[in-house]
């Protein structure tokens, strides 16, 4: 039987951060693929001067870019997620991740999704969690960007 490896929650915190954020990065650029790869010999050539440098060049260049996406999922990996009834954390589930309370789905699952393009709908279809799930972890998140900030 393999030995498990315990490692401090603060540092699965930040593990699960990281690679959240890799997450993001990997939906966004397979989304693009996915779009250039839909619109090959559909579109005309002219009307894109950014890929004259080549599709290489093209795809350096969007990774050197600020993500804006990145920024907000940043943004949003500060929410205060006790405050919201609807999802736990509990050391070892998940790594500890943020999840729908008595599911193994990631709350951050809903956002890479519907960022890569998936309604509501589709979210539900394909992971076990209910559409008032979704929604209310959704109005939670809108809810808590909308508050101003406080300062000590």
């Amino acid at each position: 039987m393999p030995s498990v490896i315990e490692i401090p929650e603060d540092l699965a915190h930040e593990l699960d951060r990281l690679a959240g954020a890799e997450l993001c990065r990997d939906v966004r650029r397979n989304k693009q693929r996915e779009a250039l790869r839909l619109s090959s010999g559909c579109w005309n050539p002219a009307d894109h001067p950014e890929l004259a440098e080549g599709g290489a060049a093209y795809v350096d260049r969007i990774r050197s870019e600020e993500d804006e996406f990145l920024k907000e999922f940043e943004q949003m990996a500060g929410l205060d997620w006790s405050q919201c009834p609807d999802v736990e954390s509990i050391p070892g589930k998940v790594s500890g991740a943020w999840v729908f309370r008595g599911t193994r789905m990631p709350v951050q699952t809903v956002f890479e999704n519907l960022e890569a393009g998936m309604s509501v709908e589709e979210i539900t279809e394909v992971f076990d969690v209910t559409p008032e799930e979704v929604k209310a972890v959704l109005h939670f998140a809108s809810e808590s960007l909308a508050k101003a900030p406080t300062f000590g």
